[in-house]
């Protein structure tokens, strides 16, 4: 049996995005509704068999671990309170009533991002003996350094090609790195979309690549090597980026705090103990939770879910 990990809140916000005009006839927004539960059919009708856990941001990750790092860390300023931004914050509340409606086992932890939870929670998946493959579904490259054996990421951005699961061979062609390098390059190039901003003037991603096969390594906390000396004065903001781009996949990190860990230590026995940890908590075709359902999609004008359940 596969197991899709679905990163929550950037599915929400990618399908909030691109139907951000959608909504009720009294002015509701739907687009992100809309968007997770069409996807959510899709995926099922790819992946039949496979069970499916939705992965949320804690409600205070703007405290997590990378923030006191870097404060900068995913600061998108004035951007946050944007108009599109608040339709689609508006409808996460409804998102996850409709998910536990359905049975979707559903994860959250305060202060942690997804990113991290969905690293633990993959690398202690991969070693179930009743795990075929974990699936990452998500448009964030960061779960590239991720890719091993067992586990894939899930892409769509060509509605033609149907989810395709990625694994090293497809990153190697398509960005000519290895997953196992896949966060030195993060860290050398940056990521606009986190605020992590290239630590070296004048290099981009084809320069990066070259000086990563001359040695390069982000990863140590200090250049040892004389391609490394080069760099020496941007050398602190290259191992930060490093630090930043790299998902936690160990319940017991250091950075995390006490609390985060006794969380993480509840939910991994939880996956290690059943099956029934990441299968569908509930019978979701029960009639309460079947009229639940509909009354819903009745509610949110969804006739294509409707139509599709």
């Amino acid at each position: 049996m596969d197991v899709i990990l679905v990163d929550a809140r950037n599915a929400v916000f990618r399908h909030g995005y691109t139907r951000l005009q959608l909504s009720t006839v009294d002015g509701k927004p739907t687009g992100a509704i809309f968007g997770v539960l069409s996807c959510l059919i899709r995926l099922h009708r790819i992946y039949p068999n496979a069970a499916f856990v939705f992965c949320w941001d804690g409600a205070n990750t703007k405290q997590s671990w990378r923030h006191k790092l870097a404060p900068t860390y995913k600061n998108k300023g004035t951007g946050e309170t944007s108009q599109e931004v608040k339709r689609i914050l508006k409808q996460i509340p409804a998102i996850k009533s409709i998910l536990d409606t359905l049975g979707f086992v559903q994860f959250e932890i305060d202060v942690l991002e997804a990113d991290d939870l969905i690293g633990i929670i993959s690398t202690t998946l991969q070693n179930k003996k009743d795990v075929g493959r974990v699936l990452i579904y998500s448009m964030d490259k960061d779960y590239f350094g991720l890719i091993n054996n067992k586990i894939k990421v899930l892409r769509d951005i060509v509605k033609s090609e149907n989810c395709k699961a990625f694994g090293r061979k497809d990153i190697l062609e398509e960005y000519r790195v290895s997953t196992k390098d896949w966060c030195s390059f993060r860290a050398l190039t940056g990521d606009k979309s986190d605020k992590i901003k290239a630590p070296f003037p004048k290099i981009g991603k084809v320069r990066a690549m070259k000086l990563m096969t001359q040695g390069l390594d982000p990863s140590k906390k200090h250049p040892i090597l004389d391609i490394e000396k080069r760099y020496a004065r941007y050398w602190d903001k290259a191992h930060l980026n490093y630090r930043l781009s790299k998902i936690v996949i160990d319940a017991d990190h250091k950075m995390l705090p006490p609390y985060v860990k006794k969380s993480l230590k509840i939910i991994i026995d939880r996956l290690k103990k059943t099956s029934k940890s990441y299968r569908r908590k509930i019978d979701c075709r029960s009639k309460m939770n079947y009229k639940k359902f509909i009354g819903f999609c009745v509610m949110y004008e969804l006739n294509w879910i409707l139509e599709n359940r």
